[in-house]
């Protein structure tokens, strides 16, 4: 046969077969499985070894593009949706081989010159060594693998963590709100949620800050003291642990997490208790007094509490034990069996193992951190003190942080960078009372923690603290660490109480100083704390801080934490007012703080008559820049339902995102195996219109 009658029934066979193939999908004479077997038993791949395919000499081409963070799974990447370090991108040509190859950077790009004939499968892989297992390939936009033709593309993809998903649009968040006990009022809201665009940003009036209302999920005669909060997304329960707290009850045992449905309906119950054997702290308490839980504030009950990325197990820290809690989550949303495993105690640069005090978690990306303080409580004598006396008792040096990373069986090891950072940084004013110094009623620096209520009679009526650190919270941004520090005397004490050991004499206005502090990510598991504890200006802002002259002076990331003077100036009264919970959404460009007076103005008036004395709420800061953004006002001081029992104490525990379940793909690509090999080659058509059917397990 000579030439040219040959190439007429080759022609004439790569028309009529495709044709034929065509023919009998659309008339429904065979069904597509058909179809596609047909195209890959032994004939095919004979026809197509007596019909070669033309082989088109193109220009190989350079393709380039980004891996990212796709948080929203919208298929497309957003601005505060990052890169993604360590992808393996690899280009395959018709035969199987691989004409290129490389990896992302840093900022999630690469650029991969092909050194064979296109056109190419793009494969993008996790790397082997497992440092990216916690990703899945996105839910919309482009594959893992993907087609392209010769002579250059772009092709990006995105990836995601499931248990980071968060839609674009605006999410409601859920906090506690420690409320007083029996004598107070028992009704009073204990979990509110309201949306992520509450609040305002006015530096003239404090009217919107309360707006909109929190809407109430649990009471105070549900609930008891909470603090600790994780929202299971699988289930939509939110799981609050108790709080041992001064002049706030339990509602069970100190050890328990109470489950509340994220709608408020139905009411509270106990999901899980770490240790059934567990006595109250307050004893039988006179809760006008409430001295005997003093010294076990931070040492007894449950710290922080978080939930495993994929929702199958729940974490918390037994604080009188200092044993890491790991209960697992059953299909029905209940408590499986709870583990304990000890907290290492022996800290670097620390006293005694006594004053290692965890109390903070964190997820991220598959691993469990432990937020510890070294609380030179062993340095303090010579207790009760005059109110006048500083500097306080106790060798502030040895008031250090700790972050620790759990390997998901029973070892705990410090993260580089983090392993005793100081927490005697400068600070600005507790208290300046208006008088321009903080000689007055104080400056907010460290102290030792106290054994005992630290101070004697002289205390008598004056607004009042004694700061004492928690690292009570850990979140992360985009691979950075926010860290909340939570003021323990904050809890210890209450506004206008009586005071130990007899009750002769009330403290006055407490007044709580507590932080939010970030460490920079500097490697895969290396970080650097912030500027103002590293001296590392690799970590910082733009903007300053005050400092305990009242000049601003003072690197600090989140530099706007603070209450300003009037029509938002400052400096105002007090210079740090965190809380010590924190939130974030991923994709967000903000982290959420709870604190005390959340309005800009400070106490202030505005032009409305206003005036937010005690209230407490949140404000939120950007993560780039660390500026204040709004504020939101949750307890309201002129509302007699929002009863101010804790005044400028802590009366705002953690706080979490109602975030829904990340969405699922199910999702491959039919086409016409040509050489029968399995494999989706470049060169091998897809096939169209065929159905594809989703059944359970009872078909």
């Amino acid at each position: 046969m000579n030439r040219k009658y040959r190439q007429r029934i080759t022609h004439s066979l790569r028309t009529l077969i495709p044709a034929l193939m065509l023919a009998t999908l659309l008339a429904g004479l065979f069904p597509p499985q058909v179809v596609v077997s047909i195209l890959t038993d032994p004939l095919a791949k004979t026809v197509n070894r007596l019909l070669p395919q033309p082989t088109l000499a193109l220009a190989a081409g350079t393709y380039t593009g980004t891996a990212f963070r796709d948080y929203n799974a919208n298929g497309a990447q957003d601005v505060n949706e990052p890169g993604i370090e360590g992808i393996v991108v690899t280009l395959y040509d018709s035969t199987g081989a691989a004409q290129g190859a490389g990896a992302t950077g840093s900022n999630g790009d690469y650029n991969i010159a092909a050194s064979g004939t296109g056109p190419y499968r793009v494969e993008f892989t996790l790397p082997t060594n497992g440092s990216l297992d916690f990703l899945e390939p996105g839910a919309v936009g482009g594959t893992t693998v993907q087609f392209v033709p010769d002579g250059g593309a772009t092709i990006n993809v995105g990836f995601n963590n499931p248990g980071q998903y968060a839609p674009s649009e605006p999410q409601d968040l859920v906090t506690a709100v420690n409320s007083g006990s029996v004598i107070y009022d028992n009704t009073a809201f204990t979990l509110v949620s309201f949306p992520e665009t509450a609040g305002s940003d006015s530096t003239t009036s404090n009217v919107d800050y309360g707006s909109p209302l929190p809407t109430s999920l649990a009471r105070e005669d549900e609930t008891g003291a909470i603090w600790g909060l994780a929202y299971d997304r699988d289930h939509s329960q939110i799981l609050a642990g108790a709080l041992v707290k001064r002049f706030a009850r339990l509602a069970a045992n100190a050890t328990s997490i109470l489950t509340i449905n994220a709608d408020g309906s139905g009411a509270p119950s106990v999901w899980a208790t770490v240790d059934a054997a567990r006595t109250d702290p307050h004893g039988s308490p006179d809760w006008a007094q409430d001295f005997d839980v003093f010294p076990y504030v931070g040492k007894d009950g449950l710290g922080d509490v978080d939930i495993a990325e994929d929702g199958s197990a729940v974490y918390t820290i037994d604080l009188k034990t200092r044993e890491f809690v790991v209960i697992p989550v059953n299909a029905d949303g209940s408590a499986g069996t709870v583990a304990k495993m000890a907290l290492p105690t022996a800290l670097a640069g620390c006293p005694t193992a006594d004053d290692a005090r965890p109390f903070g978690l964190g997820v991220n990306d598959g691993k469990v951190y432990v937020g510890y303080v070294c609380s030179a409580e062993s340095t303090v004598s010579g207790l009760p003190i005059s109110f006048w006396t500083d500097p306080k008792p106790g060798d502030k040096t040895k008031l250090l942080g700790y972050i620790y990373e759990w390997d998901g069986a029973t070892n705990f090891s410090a993260v580089s960078g983090l392993d005793g950072f100081a927490l005697d940084y400068e600070r600005a004013c507790l208290n300046n009372g208006g008088m321009g110094n903080c000689t007055t009623f104080g400056n907010a620096a460290w102290n030792p923690w106290t054994p005992v209520y630290p101070f004697d009679s002289t205390i008598n009526g004056a607004p009042f603290g004694y700061p004492q650190p928690v690292i009570s919270d850990i979140e992360f941004d985009n691979g950075n660490i926010v860290i909340g520090v939570m003021d323990r005397f904050g809890h210890m004490d209450a506004g206008y109480a009586s005071e130990p050991p007899s009750g002769s004499f009330n403290g006055g206005q407490v007044t709580i100083a507590g932080d939010i502090l970030r460490a920079c990510r500097t490697g895969a598991s290396t970080w650097v704390m912030e500027k103002l504890i590293s001296g590392d200006s690799s970590c910082s802002t733009a903007g300053l801080g005050y400092d305990s002259n009242l000049n601003e002076t003072l690197d600090e990331y989140y530099h706007d934490d603070e209450i300003s003077g009037p029509g938002g100036a400052a400096p105002g009264n007090h210079a740090d007012i965190g809380e010590g919970g924190l939130g974030v959404i991923p994709g967000r460009d903000w982290v959420v703080s709870g604190v005390m007076d959340p309005n800009r103005l400070g106490p202030y008036a505005d032009s409305v008559g206003s005036t937010p004395w005690e209230d407490q709420g949140f404000h939120f800061y950007n993560n780039t820049t660390g500026d204040w953004i709004k504020g939101y006002r949750v307890v309201d001081d002129s509302q007699p339902s929002d009863n101010p029992v804790w005044g400028k104490g802590n009366g705002i525990g953690d706080v979490v995102a109602l975030l829904p379940p990340a969405p699922i793909e199910i999702g491959n690509r039919v086409w016409n195996d040509a050489d029968g090999n399995g494999i989706q080659d470049p060169n091998e058509a897809p096939i169209a219109n065929v159905t594809v059917k989703l059944v359970d397990g009872a078909g």
